[in-house]
């Protein structure tokens, strides 16, 4: 056995009350001068800390947006920079925390995450800022979120639909994890763990159509997407995504939960036979690819591109923008092969 392993210091509190711990986990931070995004869904943590801290020591930042644009980020700075700020502190999905991170880029302030979804974004330190009509995603471990509140009261709430793509997203991060090209035994074992965890949640949530029992799985399977998304390096997948996300203006749930089984299955010719042999056992099923998109769609998520209104003919300019810089993956990337897999996922043809 001769393998290279990279942790990332970073402490978690994960369960039930680690919320009500807030204001003195603020402190051991060292934070005394906040400033919290937060969109008016989880405004009430906010104004706790309001109340903790006073009013002249809490900034309330509420432009939250998807594929976090450089000018949202900007404005950010100004307003945390006005207000001498010592310490972000992130409550919400992918996009809350990717603003933090946006941030943290220029001025390394800490950030303390609160994570409200399944995104995964708190455990890592790679970034993503959109300009125009270019998603640049990067790693830097000034992002890296130094402390993160798990508190299931924060996921359970989550609409169905959103429970549904935002896990089949964190599983994208799993598998991709199983072929990277950087992997090792522990982020390998770590991954399956995950996938194992998320598919229990998926499952009770398609039977219950509720999170009240699936959302402990989801959110530790959450939890251990986001440490193999730090941990090595996506491929296709991710990239197909954000190209798909960061160009084209496509739902980040969405895309990741349409994309994934027409990903996997394309990378097939080049995964190793145990790690095939894994996903079959853990799935149950010959035919991983397929019981993905079954999954997806038990728990009414949409399927295809089409279905999410990506439209047809802009196919080739996403595989264009998809192969335009070289990045490891288990198969060959052309712009024909990738065309034809974007066609594939149009489609619906596994």
């Amino acid at each position: 056995m001769n393998f290279i392993y990279q942790s990332f210091a970073n402490k978690i509190y994960f369960g039930h009350g680690q919320l009500k711990k807030l204001s003195s986990i603020v402190n051991e931070s060292g934070g005394t001068r906040l400033f919290a995004i937060s969109t008016n869904r989880t405004k009430a943590i906010v104004d706790e800390l309001i109340k903790s801290f006073g009013p002249d020591h809490v900034s309330h930042f509420s432009k939250v947006v998807q594929h976090v644009p450089k000018m949202v980020v900007d404005e950010a700075i100004a307003i945390a920079k006005e207000n001498r700020s010592n310490i972000i502190i992130a409550i919400g999905g992918g996009s809350a925390i990717g603003l933090a991170k946006g941030m943290a880029l220029e001025t390394h302030l800490p950030i303390l995450a609160i994570p409200t979804t399944y995104a995964g974004s708190e455990m890592t330190h790679v970034y993503g800022i959109s300009s125009g009509s270019v998603k640049t995603v990067g790693r830097d471990l000034s992002v890296l979120p130094q402390t993160v509140i798990y508190d299931p009261s924060l996921t359970a709430q989550m609409p169905v639909a959103l429970a549904a793509t935002s896990s089949m997203n964190a599983m994208a991060h799993l598998i991709e994890a199983l072929y990277a090209h950087d992997g090792n035994p522990i982020t390998y074992q770590t991954s399956l763990m995950g996938i194992r965890f998320l598919k229990e949640g998926m499952e009770q949530l398609i039977t219950e159509r509720s999170l009240e029992n699936a959302n402990a799985n989801l959110q530790f399977g959450a939890y251990l997407a986001g440490k193999a998304l730090c941990e090595v390096t996506m491929s296709l997948h991710h990239k197909a995504a954000h190209v798909l996300g960061g160009s084209f203006g496509m739902e980040h749930g969405e895309v990741h939960t349409v994309l994934l089984p027409y990903v996997l299955e394309y990378q097939m010719p080049g995964i190793a036979k145990t790690v095939i042999s894994d996903l079959q056992k853990i799935f149950n099923d010959p035919h991983p690819s397929l019981k993905l998109r079954t999954f997806a769609g038990q728990m009414g998520s949409s399927t295809t591109l089409k279905a999410i209104d990506f439209q047809e003919q802009l196919i080739p300019e996403a595989a264009h923008l998809i192969v335009a810089k070289p990045f490891p993956n288990p198969v060959e990337i052309t712009e024909k092969g990738i065309e034809a897999l974007l066609m594939r996922a149009y489609q619906g043809e596994l």
